[in-house]
Parts: structure tokens; sequence; C-alpha cells
């Protein structure tokens, strides 16, 4: 993705642009930029999170990740801000290279590559709670039989 990014950046439309001018390549400039700070930032925290779990004992490893929910979800934040930048940056590219017929076309089919991914998450997401719904009812039958075999005395 950083590669994408890096793309426009390093080889950007000539100016003036051929829909919206100056402005707009500037703007095109800056979102890639801001892009590839999100996708750095992703790699890094990653790693930084590695070194935070290393040595830490198996038996407390689930505690401090679970303690630490937040904080390591913001490579994922960061991931699909860039994500999101990019196919902004790529629908404003593609207008400023092609004439603003493109620009319309880019900059509404640019939210729709980030839109099927929001679905595929969503479909995920959903498929996981069904799952974890039923290993919780899979659990508890376990636990009723248990109860049910032991002797009363």
């Amino acid at each position: 993705m950083m590669a994408l990014a890096g793309a426009i950046y390093v080889d950007p439309p000539e100016p003036p642009g051929k829909c919206f001018g100056e402005g707009m390549l500037n703007a095109e400039m800056t979102l890639a930029w801001m892009t590839m700070g999100f996708f750095f930032f992703s790699t890094l925290a990653s790693v930084v999170f590695y070194m935070d779990i290393d040595g830490i004992p198996p038996k407390l490893l689930l505690q401090h990740l679970w303690d630490s929910q937040i904080l390591y979800s913001l490579p994922t934040l960061a991931v699909a801000l860039g994500i999101f930048m990019t196919a902004l940056a790529y629908g404003i590219d593609i207008g400023e290279r092609g004439g603003c017929k493109f620009f319309i076309f880019g900059v509404i089919a640019a939210p729709c590559f980030v839109g099927a991914i929001v679905v595929l998450w969503l479909v995920c997401w959903h498929r996981r709670k069904s799952c974890l719904r039923k290993i919780t009812l899979v659990q508890e039958v376990v636990q009723l039989r248990r109860r049910r075999r032991k002797p009363k005395v």
C-alpha cells in the first residue's frame, strides 16, 4: 500500500492538472504523504507492540492484551485510514490526469473500494460473532452435562 501511495507522490500529474488545478494537486500530494505516514506508523507500531509482549509470562499475556485492546487496535485504524486516503488520492489523481469527467468517476469509485473492504469486515465480524455464540452454547451444554453426571452425596 505504501508503494501505491508513493507512486502518485513521486510521479504526480503535470501542473496545473486538467480539472481543478494547482490546489487539487497539492491536496493529492498531502493525501499521499499522509497515507505513507499512516502505513509507516502501522508498521512501526506493530514492531513496538511485539517488543511490548516479549517477555510477558504466558499466564499474564491474555490479561495484558485484554487491558491494551484500544492501544493494540491503533495499527488497524492507521491502515484503514491509509487505505481510505490512498483511494481518495487516486480518485483525485485520475481526474487531474484525465480531466473532470474522470475526476467524478474517481471520487465516486474511490470510496467504493473502501466500502467493499468495510462490507467484508462487517461480514467477517458477523460470522465471528455467530461462531462465538455457538462456542458459548456448546460450553454451556457441556457444563450442564457435567453437572448431571455428578453423583449426589
